[in-house]
């Protein structure tokens, strides 16, 4: 079908909108700079504008008779058909990077340049070769952006041609941040074509995607491990005691553990103590086991308490628990006070074995006759619930059990294979629990206080001072914590006031002996512990007074007669000391003293050349006396 003549032609209207429309053109433009466009330019040679004439007549037969001059005018070049500049430059230079040759591709010209110079005879080396964006379909599968379908070119059937166009099905921008555009030749070769960046950044991707499902996996795992606090009490029941419980009870419910295990060989503690840490076991969220190992373990006294308040009571083999008669140190109670103490003690211990379906009366006589039971005798008397050598075999026995809580919920353990979490004391409860030891604390404040001493006697020295200073507070902190007999306070102050007296006041030996009996006494009764070992030891009280009672009357004695000792500086120094008359005092005159003369007043007359002796001192004048001749005996 030949085109009509009367009719404008469509063909350069349509490629010229195609390919010369601004919005199309100005990005691709943009990244060619004007020398690089008056390169392309440049390069045009007569061959290649012979078939630019070629392509003209076998496009537009009509026009090329009609035209004159030139078959490729100066205005054609800058119209924006197909045989304009810039189209010269796009398709004809020969330059495969330019973004104008993948546009005009995209827009169809591609399939419309091969037919046409297929028609006229242009050899195929005189046009550029199909740039690897012409792959680019091909590789929608890869790319996952675009799909392209093919539709005819309407007003190109006018010329016996039946080219097609590929559009895109779904208009979607290729990420810039890779490129920077999508139909560079980059693109092409980066992304289409297997360029190593391109198999990097998919090995980062498929690597950042394999880090992120790992660590997913990581914590949703976690997540379905159950976990189990593992707390160490291996000592006295005491405020540090507590802090650590305190401590250990917050981790597992941080970490939604499930269970808080407590490992307990304890020989008691204090009451108060006690109470304070049934609480909160009974009041916490996480279920809590208490354990009595290794073997050779015991829960004595207040250990019982803690062993029947926990939800799971457990033993190793070889332990006992029990003997929990509340004591009170420093006197015998009557009988109305003693059966007060027991009665709310036992109450105390009904509240909660009753809750946890245990035996009571069994519990009760551990505090009234102070029974103690081994692990058999405790299982017998439903005082346990488990009975394991180690602390694996505990956590699987018990791995399903339901227990009820004492707030009345219901949980289920989940405690096989669970992973460990070991809750050491921090460096500060390890520091106060040695302090917590009443033997420590009263070496410390003895050791103080002889240091004070030795700063009072050599002044200027600071270090012992400051020294003594810090372990005497450190002793004071120590005691507070504890409870302290405030009789045995005074007892010791007293004795104090003995030894000082002793100094003052020659008794021969009999105020010091007295103050250190009393200062022995006062130390062996200054902590009021319900166990042993919350108590001064005997020899450390015995050791202690004798010391620092030995030393204070010592030093006090030396510093009193250092009070008596002449004045060695000052006026002061001059009284007493032996002078020559430089000449007659009648009475006042100048005498010789340390190879210094000075004035002197006499109440008697001194000849020139006598001795005299410095009994005063007046300002700048001194009193002298004269000193008798000595006269040796008569032959």
């Amino acid at each position: 079908m030949k085109p009509d003549p009367t009719k404008p032609d469509p063909l350069p209207r349509q490629l010229a909108g195609k390919l010369q429309s601004p919005a199309k053109l100005q990005s691709p433009g943009e990244r060619q700079s004007p020398g690089e466009r008056r390169s392309l330019g440049e390069r045009q040679s007569l061959g290649e504008l012979r078939s630019i004439g070629k392509l003209q007549q076998a496009c537009h037969p009509e026009r090329a008779k009609r035209a004159e001059g030139p078959a490729v005018s100066p205005h054609h070049h800058r119209t924006g058909c197909p045989t304009s500049r810039t189209w010269d430059v796009g398709f004809f230079a020969k330059h495969p990077t330019s973004s104008l040759w993948d546009l005009a591709k995209t827009a169809g010209c591609p399939i419309l340049c091969a037919d046409v110079a297929q028609r006229v005879g242009i050899h195929q080396s005189e046009y550029p070769k199909p740039s690897l964006w012409d792959r680019a379909p091909k590789a929608s599968k890869l790319s996952g952006q675009t799909k392209r379908t093919e539709e005819p070119i309407p007003f190109l059937e006018g010329y016996g041609l039946q080219p097609v166009r590929k559009t895109p099905a779904r208009k979607r921008a290729l990420a810039p941040d890779r490129t920077g555009c999508p139909t560079s030749r980059t693109w092409d070769v980066g992304f289409f074509a297997g360029h190593p960046t391109s198999r990097l950044w998919d090995m980062a991707k498929t690597a950042l995607l394999a880090l992120a499902l790992l660590i997913l996996f990581t914590m949703a795992a976690q997540a379905q491990t159950p976990k189990v606090v593992i707390l160490k009490l291996d000592d006295t029941i005491q405020p540090i005691s507590e802090e650590y419980l305190t401590r250990g009870l917050a981790q597992g419910e941080v970490t939604h553990a499930s269970a808080v295990l407590i490992e307990l060989n304890t020989p008691g503690g204090l009451l108060d103590t006690t109470r304070s840490m049934v609480a909160k076991i009974l009041a916490s969220p996480v279920p809590v086991i208490v354990y009595i190992a290794p073997s050779g373990s015991r829960a004595g006294s207040a250990g019982f308490f803690l062993l029947e308040a926990a939800d799971i009571a457990a033993m190793a083999p070889g332990t006992n628990a029990g003997a929990s008669h509340p004591v009170i140190e420093g006197g015998q109670l009557d009988p109305i006070m003693k059966q007060k103490l027991e009665n709310d003690t036992t109450a105390f211990m009904r509240s909660f074995v009753s809750r946890r379906n245990r035996n009571v009366d069994a519990a009760q006589d551990a505090i009234l006759n102070s029974k103690s039971y081994t692990v058999d005798e405790a299982q017998k008397l439903n005082l346990l619930d488990a009975v394991a050598p180690t602390v694996t075999d505990l956590l699987n026995q018990i791995d399903g059990r339901t227990l009820h809580r004492f707030d009345g919920t219901t949980v289920t353990l989940h405690t096989r294979n669970a992973a460990r979490i070991e809750l050491n004391p921090t460096l500060r409860e390890q520091i106060l629990d040695r302090l917590m030891d009443p033997n420590l604390a009263v070496l410390i404040l003895v050791l103080g206080g002889l240091l004070i001493y030795l700063e009072f006697n050599v002044p200027g020295t600071i270090i012992p001072g400051a020294l003594g200073t810090l372990l005497l507070v450190t002793a004071l902190f120590a005691l507070n914590l504890l409870p302290v007999h405030y009789t045995s306070v005074m007892l010791l102050l007293a004795a104090f006031a003995l030894l000082l007296l002793e100094a003052k006041f020659p008794s021969h030996g009999v105020l010091a002996s007295v103050g250190i009996v009393a200062l022995i006494f006062g130390t062996l009764t200054l902590v009021d512990g319900p166990i042993p070992e919350l108590r001064v030891a005997l020899l450390t009280a015995i050791a202690c007074g004798l010391a620092f009672g030995l030393i204070t009357v010592f030093l006090v004695r030396i510093a009193m007669l250092a009070r008596k000792n002449k004045v060695m500086t000052g006026a002061g120094a001059l009284v007493g000391t032996l002078g020559i008359a430089q000449e007659t005092l009648a009475p006042r005159g100048q005498i010789l003293i340390h190879g210094e003369l000075w004035q002197a007043e006499s109440p008697e007359s001194i000849p020139a050349g006598e001795m005299v002796k410095v009994r005063a001192v007046s300002g700048l004048t001194l009193m002298v006396d004269r000193v008798p001749a000595i006269t040796g005996p008569a032959n």
